[in-house]
């Protein structure tokens, strides 16, 4: 019966990988071709990859706890820009002046949300970010959300493109 058709298909097509599993032989419907495909199947596919993305991101704060500006450097994509329009040079020697003045620095991440797509993807995390001054002693405290977007240049490798931080 049709109903049980179009039931099949709901179930179906949040399975169906966003590669092209088909190889360009795309399933029959009425309408045939890719354009279908990408119309009924693509939007709710899932591509692999989150995992790989939350493993980046620990890194990235890891990187940042313990002042290793070249762990943070391995996370970042060439073409990196933050929110205040720095790209992965001023980023990184902002960081490398933060590393010389502080005692200690705490980042914890929290709910982290990942949707990736076949050339990259994103990332949502709630954030808390202290930093103790070596020589005042002040404590610097931030909470927010942070919102990154990763680029895939290579088939298993995933960097951060670009971060935005909204404080609550």
């Amino acid at each position: 019966l049709t109903r049980d058709r179009i039931e099949h298909v709901r179930n179906w097509i949040p399975r169906v990988p966003r590669e092209d599993p088909w190889r360009n032989r795309y399933p029959g419907t009425k309408l045939r071709g890719k354009k279908v495909y990408e119309r009924k199947a693509l939007p709710y596919a899932q591509y692999p990859g989150a995992s790989d993305i939350a493993a980046l991101v620990e890194n990235y704060r890891i990187g940042i706890v313990r002042g290793q500006i070249k762990m943070v450097d391995k996370a970042l994509a060439d073409d990196f820009k933050d929110d205040h329009g720095r790209d992965k040079k001023a980023y990184l020697e902002y960081l490398s002046g933060l590393f010389e003045r502080a005692r200690w620095i705490d980042y914890r991440i929290e709910d982290l949300e990942v949707d990736t797509a076949k050339t990259g993807g994103t990332a949502r995390y709630h954030y808390r970010f202290r930093v103790r001054d070596r020589d005042s002693g002040n404590v610097f405290d931030e909470k927010g959300v942070a919102y990154l977007e990763f680029s895939k240049p290579l088939e298993f490798l995933w960097k951060i493109r670009a971060i935005r931080m909204v404080k609550e």
